[in-house]
């Protein structure tokens, strides 16, 4: 045990203390470079002991060095390309940067193996290119085995195929760190398109990376982008940018991926998911991140061959009843992802969910920065039956906390639909902004309702919402349907004002329970049977601006009541949808029951009271 944590203390160390003052002790170039130590890299390879640093030639950009070989590696070693040649290599003349060189050109031969097969080893790999590689195994680009370390630093891994899984990437039981690395373009005939991660693995993007445009593309694969099969995932990279063929860090984050089966982004089965937006400046998050960029979870679709089986367009999300399975989600931007069901996000059995805004939303720490006012988006997903941004057949507990979920579409639950398999089901809303998921039934959706709440007679569903906006969604028969049998729904001190759809609520559930209390809402009649308390039915007047649903100043919803029914729930968040600390009492307003806010705004000065309609011409 010691020998083996002394060895990776060490490597650990090389990896970090590579500079640019490094001269290498054996270098790989050109056939005419007679400086260079080797011609092919597997020579080095096999020439070198453990912990060597191979100095690769690339040539330049006008006259690249592509080096046709399959690599296999079973020695700790570091490959770094980026030198115009040997000389420099050999004497760390005009070092290698990510911005002033071409990449060493690995173009995997014929011959159905990866590329670059690592078994066992710790690896540490700079400045490739590697495509065209073609496994009949797994693993298409780079296949790697062995509980060790793997670190790809401004790396290009495209256009590699697997006729099994991980058409970009295999591994197993590898922990893999991708730093300014981008997995783009690879197919697997089964799962995984880019990467595929099994048995204790663990896979890391920092920096600018990505994984986009892969696919698994036989008959109801898996995985487009990622496939997790008892494996870690750990993001801190995405981006704002729109998708440039020209600029590779456009494709940060988890992005166009396809699947014809299930998770067109993610696949996870039995793994832990944490997608960590923002900047993190302590403990083992030190330096990761950045403050700038959300996390990138877009344009994924599940289904991609339109058969009707392919749920979890962006993440689909999955375990057994003896494993419990997390996915944690900050500051992040979902949208545009598409499914049978679930178009952004598909929560199976024995599962845990949070999405939110702050790293920390209780008691009082959050975070003051982000990429914008929003920070924590759930928008334009589809699907095409149930649940346009989530469905859920069984989670332990599903929380969404300080996000906007707009735009969202499907036949039914244009937001949530849960369908549950399993016995206990709590999800809970908390100061979010819920508006326009659905138009009418118009394009191609029934848009029937918002929520879509089914449980059988072996299975109990809590819905909590406290301090949500819910407003002009537009659904086609009922903002909430509560079916099926033991259900409960609490809604408090929210605004659930909708009178573009025809009812609020559709509550057919039998031995199950509804209330609301201190709710700003447009009719109770659909309700009726229901515990209704400190009820207001008057407009909330927002100021409608660009999509802006925050309380004017004039509100009935300011100051209107207290939290004696949101304390006895467990989330308790101090802040509103902006980030603002509660509780704001407004001088000159009096305090109907309390001085809490309805909804997902906390109103402290008061907006201008000119008001900007919108309608579905301008969606």
């Amino acid at each position: 045990m010691y020998t083996k944590i002394k060895l990776f203390t060490a490597f650990t160390f090389l990896l970090v203390v590579y500079s640019n003052t490094i001269a290498y002790t054996i270098t790989v170039g050109s056939i005419s470079d007679n400086t260079c130590n080797y011609n092919s890299i597997q020579a080095a390879i096999n020439a070198s002991v453990d912990y060597t640093h191979i100095g690769i030639a690339s040539g330049s950009s006008t006259n690249r060095i592509s080096y046709n070989e399959q690599l296999l590696i079973t020695k700790p070693i570091t490959l770094v390309g980026g030198f115009i040649d040997c000389q420099d290599a050999s004497q760390a003349i005009n070092p290698p940067t990510e911005t002033n060189i071409p990449l060493v050109n690995l173009i995997g031969s014929t011959g159905n193996k990866a590329s670059i097969e690592i078994n066992h080893a710790d690896v540490f790999i700079h400045n490739f290119e590697i495509s065209g590689g073609n496994n009949s195994i797994h693993g298409g680009g780079l296949r790697a085995i062995g509980n060790d370390l793997l670190v790809l630093k401004n790396l290009f891994i495209h256009n590699n195929t697997s006729t099994t899984k991980g058409g970009g990437i295999f591994l197993n039981g590898t922990t893999l760190k991708l730093i300014d690395t981008h997995v783009i373009a690879n197919t697997a005939y089964l799962d995984g398109g880019g990467i595929y991660c099994q048995f204790d693995g663990k896979v890391i993007l920092q920096k600018n990376s990505g994984i986009s445009f892969n696919q698994s593309s036989g008959s109801n694969t898996n995985g487009g982008g990622i496939y997790l099969n008892e494996c870690e995932l750990l993001i801190f990279s995405g981006t704002d940018k729109n998708v440039n063929p020209s600029d590779i860090n456009s494709y940060n984050g988890i992005s166009n991926n396809n699947a014809t089966g299930h998770g067109g982004g993610i696949f996870a089965y039995k793994s832990k998911v944490e997608l960590m937006g923002g900047k993190y400046i302590s403990g083992i998050h030190t330096g990761f991140g950045t403050i700038d960029t959300p996390i990138n979870l877009n344009n994924n679709q599940a289904n991609s061959d339109n058969d009707n089986y392919g749920n979890g367009g962006g993440i689909y999300f999955n375990s057994i009843s003896s494993f419990l399975a997390t996915l944690d989600i900050h500051q992040a931007k979902i949208e545009n992802n598409s499914a049978y069901s679930g178009g952004a996000i598909y929560l199976g059995e024995n599962s845990t969910f949070n999405m939110r805004r702050n790293l920390y939303p209780y008691p009082l720490t959050h975070d003051t920065n982000c990429w914008s006012n929003k920070c924590s988006t759930l928008s334009r997903n589809k699907a095409s039956y149930l649940g346009g941004a989530i469905y859920i057949a069984g989670v332990n507990n599903a929380k969404i906390i300080q996000t906007h979920i707009t735009d969202n579409r499907a036949n039914y639950g244009t937001v949530i639909a849960v369908e549950a398999i399993q016995q206990y089901n709590t999800i809970e809303l908390t100061h979010n902004f819920i508006y326009h998921n659905g138009r009418d039934g118009v394009g191609g959706f029934l848009d029937r309702t918002v929520f879509d709440i089914y449980s059988s007679s072996a299975r109990w569903i809590d819905l909590i919402i406290k301090h949500n906006t819910i407003t002009d969604n537009h659904a086609t028969n009922s903002v909430i349907a509560l079916l099926g049998q033991n259900n409960t729904l609490k809604v408090f001190s929210s605004i659930l004002y909708d009178s573009s759809s025809p009812q609020i609520g559709e509550l057919l559930s039998l031995n199950s329970s509804s209330e609301f209390d201190c709710v700003n809402i447009n009719e109770t009649t659909s309700i009726a049977s229901a515990s209704l308390t400190r009820m207001n039915v008057g407009d909330p007047k927002f100021n409608v601006r660009n999509y802006d649903y925050h309380i004017s100043a004039n509100s009935p919803a300011i100051d209107y009541c207290d939290d004696s029914k949101i304390g006895t729930y467990p989330t308790i968040v101090s802040v509103d949808i902006d980030n603002i600390d509660g509780i704001k009492d407004v001088i000159g307003v009096t305090d109907l029951y309390g001085p809490w806010d309805l909804g997902a705004d906390e109103n402290y000065y008061g907006y201008p009271l000119d008001v900007i309609y919108i309608d579905s011409f301008d969606w």
